[in-house]
């Protein structure tokens, strides 16, 4: 009906690498990305991506920095910090 091209991302990364090079520390995304794949009961191609770069730190410290941001926000939404799924 728009009579337009769409693009969907596929990745989160790029615009945060750059931010990296440009001087920032540390950068993070939560966003929609998509997958031109099939659908079954384990994947999907529409899906919600946290993405996290840190300059100078091990994988450890971005994985500790990933479970803190994944907990902030659960906290967010929810006061004790459990969601329920499905």
């Amino acid at each position: 009906a728009l009579d337009i091209d769409l693009y969907m991302r596929i990745a989160l990364e790029l615009p945060l690498k750059r931010l990296i090079v440009g001087g920032m520390e540390r950068v993070y995304e939560i966003g929609r990305v998509f997958r031109n794949e099939g659908v079954d009961t384990r994947h999907n191609p529409e899906f919600t991506e946290l993405e996290t770069y840190a300059a100078y730190w091990d994988f450890h410290d971005v994985m500790d920095e990933a479970e803190e941001i994944i907990r902030a926000a659960a906290k967010v939404v929810s006061p004790d910090g459990k969601i329920n799924y499905q």
